[in-house]
Parts: C-alpha cells; structure tokens; sequence
C-alpha cells in the first residue's frame, strides 16, 4: 500500500532509514530526475544523491533542524546541476522511524524568478538614470525606487526613503505628510487638484504645474510633474510612479519674455511714430497701432501678407530706389517716401530702416520706423513760395536791398546791382 501510495506521488520521494540514512524506497519521479535506477538507489546513503550534509550531520536527525520547502542544488548521474525545493519529515512505519523526503524540480522556476530579478533590476537601473526627479510606489503606496535625480533634488537619500508609505515621498517637496499628485491615481480629490496651477489628464496620466514655495529651503521652486498608475500583465494596478521636473528657470524666462512683450506692446502701442516689419519677400507682417490714425486704414491687419510696394507705396517704383539705397549700408535713415493711405492720397513720410536678422545671422526682412512730414512738406512749400515772392518783389523795387545777419554774413542782396551801373555817392 505504501509503494502504491509513493508511486501515485508526481513529486520526487525518497522513504529513507533515520538511523542508517539508508534509502528504502524511492518513487519514479525522484528516479527520473536524479537519472539513477531503482538497483543503484535502494540500500545507498541518501547523501550519495540528494544531500550535501556529511554523516553525522543530517540537519533533522542529527541536528533536529525543520526542512520545509527549503532549494538546494541537486547533481544527477549526469553531472547536471539541477534546482530542487524539498522537504524533510520524519514519520514512523511500523515501529521504524524513517524520514519522508519531497522534492521538486524548480530549475524553471528559478530561471523565470532569475529573469524577473534580472527584469526588475534592469527597470530600477532605467529609473534611476532618468535625468528627471522619479520615484515609484506599489499598490500599497510605499516607495520602492527613488532615483538619483530626486536624491539630488531634493536632498533625502534613497537608503532613507525606500519602503516607507503614509505619503513620505510628499515630505521631501512640502516638509509634511500630505497627498500629492500621485495619490490622484488612487482616488478622486478635487481639492487636492486644485492646489495645482495647472492639472491635465490623458488616460491613466496626470501632468500638473505647481509653485512649491518650500522647495530649495524656502527658496521656492516651479515644478512639472507626470505620474502615471503601473500595471501587471493582467492588468490589475501594481503601483504608480511620478516624474518632476524643475521649471523654475523655463518658468522665470516665460515670466521676463511676458513682461518683455508687455512693455514692448506698451510702446507700440503709444508711439507717435509708425513702427513697421517686411518679411525678405517685402510682405508686411507688423505695424503699429499708430499706424491706423498715419495710414487712414480702420484695421492695420487689412494690408498683413501684402507686399509692401503694392499696398503702401504712391508710386510702387520707389520701393526698388528705397531697396538699392538700404543696401549699400543695410540701412537708411531719414529717408524721404511718398505713401499711399487707405483713401488713396498721398503721404510724405520720412523713414529710418535697417535689415533684421534672425540668431543665426540669416536675413529675415526690414524693418523701421516713419513719421508723417506731409505738414512740414506743405510749410516747406509755402515757405519757398513765400521767399520767391519776397524775391521776386525785392528785385524788382528798382533798389539796392541788403541783408546780413548778426555775424555780418550777407544772406540776400537784392539784383539791381547786376542791372544797374554802379553811382557815387
């Protein structure tokens, strides 16, 4: 009965003499995996194939040691190492004490556990070379990898962190025990979302901006930060990890760009001057808001994209003599244009200009800035005629008219004296 009952057992067994550690029996499956026959086993020392232990040493006979499930290396007839669990019982048959020893073959199974450790050693390795702060937890909300980024960030070492739960890994960025980000994975919590300046959600992943004025020992820092929830192959969730990003450089540059934009729209928009941009095609792409009242367009965006010549020149030519004399200098300044305005009338104005380029010193356009002179033109005008009229009067008076300025210089004499001869007087 005994035999039948071993036999029917798909586990390694070996029915052994607790006081000569001879073996009595041994089953098909222990026979197969040591490689030995029945002949070679029945009536040897156990030690020959499956313990290690000298004699006078058995862990449970002579040291009263408890086996259970305990892996040791087992070396067939073959010299193959082979993996094994066993177990060691001692039982009594018949008034004879014997020890009852199972045992599987777990080569597989440690090669599979091998490979995950390998796995896992391999994913804490990618973790902790992230350039960015990451910390991982598990299902049960305790950290099992903190990188060297957020070590660096943040100044608590990974010996001190690893394996700690209650939101510990909230300490190190608020000083306090407290939900963060993360912790959204698990659970709804509108509060907690509104801490954050900023709070985006794409599947299973968060993205939030946050000022955390604790950071840096008070000095306060702007983060970014993402977490997403882990899952294993059955897709139940395993954990979550979280990367933060120090935006406080970024965030300052967008402040100082912002405040640059300001101040440059403020100048814009309350210069008396017209401040324009054409594109290297000579497209408008910019004007002023004073461009509206020097221009005459209810909306300066209704010549955006056309060129230049076209659209705001009188005569469309003199945008070709206007590019000849930039040229030469990549600059113009003073330079008399007549425009056209938005009814079609002429416009005088006067006009400092220069190429623009981009960083890389490639050319983007022109750009400048023009008044309207159509006033100072007119007075311009009108004075000259006034002077020729004066003139024409003066030199027809039949009288020699002088004058001369402070400094004795002689500014206008009159043309009698060519007509006339020359009386003494």
């Amino acid at each position: 009965m005994l035999n039948i009952l071993i036999s029917s057992i798909k586990t390694g067994i070996f029915l052994i003499d607790e006081k000569t550690h001879e073996i009595v029996e041994a089953n098909n499956a222990a026979l197969t995996l040591t490689g030995f026959s029945r002949e070679e086993v029945i009536g040897n020392i156990c030690h020959k194939f499956i313990c290690p232990s000298e004699i006078g040493r058995c862990p449970v006979s002579d040291l009263g040691q408890t086996i259970d499930d305990s892996e040791c290396t087992l070396l067939n007839r073959y010299g193959k190492e082979i993996m094994i669990a066993k177990s060691v019982v001692p039982v009594s048959l018949d008034g004879q004490k014997y020890l009852f020893e199972n045992f599987t073959d777990i080569t597989k199974y440690k090669k599979i556990e091998n490979e995950l450790r390998t796995t896992h050693q391999q994913f804490l390795d990618i973790i902790n070379f992230l350039p960015d702060a990451t910390f991982v937890i598990n299902s049960e909300r305790k950290i099992v990898a903190w990188n060297r980024a957020i070590e660096k960030m943040t100044g608590f070492p990974k010996d001190k962190m690893l394996g700690k739960g209650n939101y510990a890994y909230a300490e190190p960025f608020y000083g306090k025990k407290r939900p963060i980000l993360i912790d959204l994975l698990f659970e709804t919590d509108i509060e907690l979302e509104k801490k954050y300046d900023f709070v985006h959600k794409v599947g299973n992943t968060y993205y939030v901006e946050v000022f955390i004025p604790e950071m840096y020992r008070g000095k306060g820092a702007y983060l970014w930060a993402s977490a997403s929830k882990l899952f294993d192959s059955k897709g139940d969730i395993v954990g979550a990890i979280e990367s933060v990003r120090d935006a406080t450089d970024w965030k300052r540059a967008q402040q100082q760009i912002q405040e640059s934009e300001e101040k440059y729209r403020r100048i814009l928009e309350n210069m008396q001057d017209v401040y324009y941009q054409t594109d290297k095609e000579g497209k408008i792409i910019l004007t002023s808001p004073s461009a509206t009242s020097v221009l005459g367009y209810p909306d300066n965006t209704e010549y955006y994209g056309k060129n230049v010549a076209d659209a705001l020149y009188y005569n469309p030519e003199d945008r070709k003599v206007f590019l000849t004399a930039i040229e030469k200098t990549g600059k113009v300044e003073n330079y008399e244009v007549t425009l056209r305005k938005g009814d079609g009338t002429p416009i005088t104005v006067l006009t400092s200009s220069h190429r623009y380029y981009d960083n890389t010193g490639n050319y983007l356009g022109i750009e400048g800035l023009f008044r309207d002179i159509s006033e100072r033109k007119q007075m311009e005008i009108r004075l000259n005629e006034s002077e020729n009229l004066h003139r024409a009067v003066f030199d027809n008076t039949g009288t020699i008219i002088l004058v001369v300025e402070s400094d004795n210089t002689i500014v206008y004499l009159s043309l009698i004296h060519i007509s006339e001869p020359t009386r003494p007087y």
